[in-house]
């Protein structure tokens, strides 16, 4: 790793999420990575969950994104940023009517696979299976609280 060359961007679709790429896990030698999400209006977000590594700095740059975090629900809006430790119970999401926008910092980086992974999972216009999902997010840190 010779420093970072940027701009990195590269954008991809996750059933109605945008997740564009702005650091990759190569750029910093896996030490973390930097995504956005424009979450459309009505955008559910992943289940309660923790991670045993992983590591989240939320930052909304538009909109308001409802994050939860081991119960207590944040109405953060544009210029608000939540740190998630690991094994805190979390959730995000866009249950409003207008489309919001965030920064996401994952540590370490190797989260960014997570995405790559659910995008060729689930491409564009097919349905998200439960099942499926629940099984992808094992094999990556994704700890699922019912």
């Amino acid at each position: 790793m010779s420093g970072f060359l940027g701009p990195y961007q590269r954008s991809i679709q996750i059933g109605d999420c945008k997740t564009t790429f702005l650091v990759s896990q190569t750029d910093t030698g896996g030490l973390y990575c930097v995504v956005e999400h424009d979450l459309p209006a009505g955008f559910p977000g992943p289940p309660p969950h923790a991670h045993q590594v992983t590591t989240h700095t939320f930052y909304v740059i538009q909109g308001t994104v409802r994050i939860v975090v081991d119960n207590q629900i944040i109405e953060a809006t544009a210029g608000i940023s939540v740190y998630i430790p690991t094994g805190v119970v979390h959730q995000f999401s866009n249950p409003g009517q207008e489309r919001a926008r965030m920064v996401e910092i994952d540590t370490p980086g190797s989260f960014q696979a997570y995405f790559e992974e659910l995008r060729r999972v689930f491409p564009v216009g097919e349905p998200i299976d439960q099942l499926r999902m629940a099984q992808l997010q094992q094999q990556y840190d994704f700890i699922a609280v019912i």
